[in-house]
C-alpha cells in the first residue's frame, strides 16, 4: 500500500524519506507494518531524518547493516550519530570518508554493494535502518553543534541489530508467479564523493532504549511481486469515456 512519501516513527520523534534526485520518493507499507522504497541499480539516493520534536536528538544511521559514518558493522554500544535540533532535518548523503566528506549512496546489486565487499556476503543488504536518542540533559547544549560524528556518552542496549538483518526477516517469504521475494534485489554501493562538513561534539544519551525505526528497499520489480505495487489493481473509473449526452438522473 502506497503511503505517501515520508513516515513518522511510532513515537512521533522523526520522519523519514528516501530522496532521488532531491525528490523524496514513494513508499510502501506491508500489511505487517514495514516500510519499503523502490530503487533501481545505479541510482544515487540520500536519506532524510526530520525532528519533529522541540529537544536535540541523536540519530545513528545504518545501511545494509553498517554504520555510514565509519566503514564497519553496526554496534550501538560504539556508534556515534548526527546531532539534529529541535524542528530541523538532516540528510546523510553517502557514506561518510572524513569530517569534511562522504561517498554517495549508489543502488546496485548485491554484489557491488559495500556490505559485500567488506563481509563477502549478501545477507544484510536491503535494509536501512535509524536509532534515536533523545538527550538527558542541556548542560553541554550547544546552538552550532547541529551535527555528530563522534562517539557519545553512555551505552544503547536493545535492538538495532535485531532490526537489521535484512529483508528476508521483515515478514518472511513471499513468492507470485515464480519469482522469490526473499531475494536481495538491491544492495548499496559507493559512489561520487560530494563535501558535507561535520564536527564532533558531545551528546549526553537519555537512560534507555532508543527508538528503532526500520526501512526495507528493493526494486520496483520484486515490490510489485510482494502485492505493495500493482499496477493492475482496478480504479475507481475505468479510462475516460468519450460518449457524451447520456444526462443525469433526478428523484422521481
Amino acid at each position: 500500500m502506497h503511503i505517501g512519501s515520508s513516515f513518522t516513527d511510532p513515537t512521533a520523534k522523526i520522519r523519514i524519506s528516501v530522496l532521488i534526485g532531491g525528490v523524496p520518493q514513494p513508499l510502501y507499507r506491508r500489511l505487517d507494518g514495514k516500510v519499503f522504497v523502490a530503487g533501481a541499480p545505479g541510482q544515487v539516493y540520500a536519506l532524510r531524518a526530520e525532528n519533529l520534536t522541540d529537544r536535540q536528538i541523536e540519530v545513528v544511521a545504518a545501511v545494509d547493516q553498517r554504520n555510514v559514518l565509519k566503514d564497519e558493522p553496526i554496534n550501538l554500544k560504539t556508534a556515534g550519530g548526527m546531532l539534529i535540533r529541535g524542528r530541523s532535518s538532516y540528510t546523510w548523503q553517502g557514506w561518510r570518508l572524513d569530517d569534511a566528506n562522504v561517498g554517495q549512496f549508489v543502488f546496485g546489486t548485491p554484489e557491488v554493494s559495500v556490505a559485500a565487499q567488506a563481509t563477502s556476503s549478501v545477507s544484510g543488504t536491503g535494509i536501512i535502518g535509524f536509532a534515536v536518542y533523545t538527550e538527558e540533559a542541556y548542560d553541554s547544549y550547544s546552538p552550532y553543534a547541529t551535527r555528530s560524528g563522534g562517539v557519545p556518552k553512555g551505552v544503547a542496549r536493545g535492538g538495532l541489530e535485531d532490526v537489521m538483518r535484512g529483508p528476508a526477516t521483515m515478514g518472511g517469504h513471499a513468492s507470485r508467479g515464480g519469482f522469490d521475494v526473499e531475494e536481495r534485489s538491491l544492495g548499496t554501493g559507493i559512489g561520487a564523493t560530494v563535501s558535507d562538513g561535520v564536527r564532533h561534539v558531545h551528546f549526553n544519551r537519555a537512560p534507555g532504549d532508543p527508538t528503532i525505526v526500520g526501512l526495507g528497499y528493493h526494486t520496483y520489480e520484486v515490490l510489485d511481486a510482494m502485492g505493495l505495487i500493482r499496477a493492475g489493481e482496478p480504479e475507481p473509473f475505468p479510462a475516460p469515456s468519450t460518449a457524451t449526452g447520456y444526462g443525469a438522473y433526478n428523484r422521481a
